[in-house]
């Protein structure tokens, strides 16, 4: 569709978010009204149709004008990049949403009602127009498609790697085809490791135990494939073949999941959940986001911790400046640890603040690597850390 198709969507934006309503908000109050508000407006329309990429793009674009306060004229400084706040909040991000991403999300959850629905009224009209003599996952469609289908089209495409069979009898599954070994990564089975006319998994299953084939398994899959399929327990009694959500520990398809796995693909949600780097720094940034302190301060700390306030080192960086030395104390560059720490103004205010509070001893302020906040906020106790 059109981009003008949507512009009503676009006025109810800018009555919300325009100048004067934003003008006066904390980054804290933006972070609120961009995620309960601006990002809702255009939820039940993404849920029907395919929005534009220009759409998109041209949404985001004013979102991230009523975050860093453009007004009419004047054009401020964007202290981060859109892909990275659009990161989690446990990724360094602010958790803002890739609106086309979560459009593909919405549009899978149609999709997933029409593989869960079969026999509802609107799944045998669409079945009867477009797949006919097919199945949803398997038909390729036709060109002339109306709107609302294509939408569910470019869902389909996402719920497509999400999905997984749960193995019953093992008769619609197909070995090489279909993704039905759940593990994290590679649904599907590799090549086999020799020639085999194996085509359906009830072919790996001993017809009289009822279990796993085990030596035909170890002889034709490869040893990773071969260990995880053995350890799929096949039901008793005679249970059909099911779709699931690998998502999902309740396998039920949620749209939460399905945008987590679409920013996974695209890279800029976490890549692998079970990696100790990846789990040390969501501990990290919990650190700050957990803290029992006021939500601007914690934005605050992000900044810092993301190196995005409008310090001389950025401004030269983006050439706003010529000169990147600190104009309080011209020492050295002025950075986000020289002006919250080695600041001749920041020490003269931490000696007076350790008159009212217990702060760390001094030589805990020290640099010690990008991450240098959350060391110092880790090495702090609880009731140092919420002050």
């Amino acid at each position: 569709m059109k981009d003008e198709n949507f512009q009503p969507i676009m006025e109810r934006f800018m009555k919300r978010c325009s100048n004067r309503n934003g003008r006066h908000m904390s980054f804290a109050a933006k972070e609120v009204y961009v995620k309960s508000i601006v990002q809702a407006l255009p939820t039940f329309t993404m849920g029907v149709f395919k929005m534009s990429v220009g759409f998109c793009e041209k949404y985001e674009r004013l979102i991230r004008e009523f975050w860093w306060g453009e007004e009419e004229g004047q054009r401020k400084v964007h202290w981060m990049s859109w892909d990275k706040m659009t990161k989690p909040k446990r990724g360094g991000g602010i958790g803002f949403r890739d609106m086309h991403l979560f459009n593909q999300a919405l549009l899978a959850r149609q999709g997933w009602r029409l593989i869960q629905n079969p026999d509802s009224l609107c799944a045998r009209v669409l079945k009867s127009k477009y797949y006919l003599n097919g199945e949803l996952m398997d038909t390729v469609f036709a060109a002339d498609a109306s709107q609302s289908w294509r939408g569910i089209e470019f869902g389909l495409e996402l719920l497509k790697k999400g999905l997984i069979w749960r193995v019953g009898d093992g008769r619609s599954i197909q070995v090489q085809r279909d993704q039905w070994i759940p593990r994290r990564e590679g649904l599907r089975a590799a090549n086999f490791t020799c020639r085999s006319r194996i085509r359906w998994v009830n072919q790996l299953i001993d017809p009289i135990s009822k279990q796993w084939d085990q030596e035909l398994i170890q002889r034709i899959f490869n040893h990773f494939d071969a260990s995880e399929i053995l350890k799929i327990r096949i039901p008793e009694g005679e249970v059909a073949d099911c779709i699931a959500w690998h998502y999902e520990k309740s396998c039920v398809f949620t749209v939460r999941s399905a945008y987590k796995l679409a920013t996974k693909l695209k890279g800029i949600g976490p890549q692998s959940s079970s990696s100790t780097a990846e789990i040390d720094d969501r501990i990290s940034w919990d650190l700050i986001w957990k803290a029992g302190i006021p939500e601007k301060i914690k934005i605050f700390a992000w900044r810092v911790a993301t190196n995005t306030l409008a310090t001389k080192m950025n401004k030269c960086k983006r050439t706003l400046a010529i000169d990147n030395t600190c104009n309080i104390c011209g020492n050295t560059e002025e950075n986000e640890y020289h002006a919250v720490v080695e600041c001749t103004k920041s020490r003269a205010l931490r000696q007076e603040m350790r008159a009212k509070w217990a702060l760390p001893r001094e030589e805990f302020f020290r640099y010690t690597r990008t991450d240098w906040l959350q060391s110092l906020l880790n090495s702090c106790d609880g009731v140092t850390r919420n002050r």
